[in-house]
């Protein structure tokens, strides 16, 4: 699920919701190769041994062009 949204300061942003590894999979490389995402993954996989489910939160900015 996604949505989008402009920021108070005029920003336009990009928000999506969904299942781990999908998020993952559009995430760029350099997100991925982060010590966040690294530690995040670590802690998702350690919850599903577990049973419990867990969601990722994507964001981005996105261009006025592109927003309309």
């Amino acid at each position: 699920m996604s949505c989008i949204y402009r920021t108070p300061n005029g920003r336009i942003k990009l928000m999506c919701k969904g299942a781990d590894s999908v998020i993952a999979n559009i995430l760029s490389q350099s997100s991925k190769s982060s010590d966040v995402f690294e530690k995040t993954q670590q802690s998702v996989d350690d919850f599903a041994t577990q049973g419990l489910r867990t969601l990722f939160l994507a964001e981005r900015e996105v261009s006025e062009s592109e927003f309309a």
